[in-house]
C-alpha cells in the first residue's frame, strides 16, 4: 500500500496552489459577461485610482501578517493621520505642512506601536488594539464626535 502525505495532489493541489489567481480570472470573467463596459479603460482607470488607496495600507498589513505578527491599528491610523491633515489644510498651513504632518502622526502611532511590543514586550494584539482605541478616541474628540470637516467653508 502506498504511503500518504496528506497533502491533496494533482488537480486539488493546483487549485490549492493557484487559489488567489484562478477566483481573480473567474471574477473578471463573470464581471466582463455582467458588464461589457468591465474591461474598458476608463473602468481599468478607475479600478486602480480607487485601489491606490487602499493598496499601500495592505501591502504594510500584508508585511505585518507574513512575519507572523498582528496589528489592530492601521485603520485607525489613516482615519487619524487623515483628520489631521485635514484640520492642517482647515487652519490654512498649506499641503506640504500638512503632509509633513499627517506622516509625524502616522509615525508616531506606528513607533509607540514598536516600543510597546519590542521594548516593554507587550503581546501585539493588546498593544495595537489598545492604540486603536485610543487612536479612535482622539479621532473622535478632534472631529467633535465625527462632525465632517469642511476644507472649503462652513456647510
Amino acid at each position: 500500500m502506498a504511503k500518504t502525505t496528506g497533502k491533496p495532489g494533482g488537480i486539488g493541489r493546483f487549485v490549492l496552489d493557484y487559489f488567489a489567481y484562478i477566483t481573480l480570472v473567474v471574477a473578471v470573467i463573470f464581471f466582463t459577461a455582467v458588464n461589457g463596459d468591465y474591461l474598458s479603460l476608463g473602468n481599468l482607470r478607475e479600478i486602480l485610482m480607487r485601489a491606490s488607496i487602499t493598496t499601500p495600507i495592505a501591502l504594510g498589513i500584508m508585511l505585518t501578517l507574513g512575519l507572523r505578527g498582528i496589528d489592530m491599528s492601521p485603520g485607525t491610523t489613516v482615519g487619524l493621520t487623515g483628520i489631521v491633515m485635514a484640520l492642517m489644510i482647515q487652519a490654512k498651513y498649506g499641503l506640504a505642512t500638512a503632509i509633513i504632518a499627517g506622516c509625524l502622526v502616522g509615525l508616531a502611532i506606528g513607533g509607540l506601536n514598536a516600543i510597546l511590543v519590542a521594548r516593554f514586550n507587550l503581546e501585539p494584539l493588546i498593544a495595537t488594539l489598545s492604540m486603536m482605541f485610543i487612536g479612535s478616541s482622539i479621532e473622535r474628540a478632534l472631529t467633535k464626535g465625527g462632525l465632517p470637516i469642511y476644507l472649503y467653508g462652513e456647510k
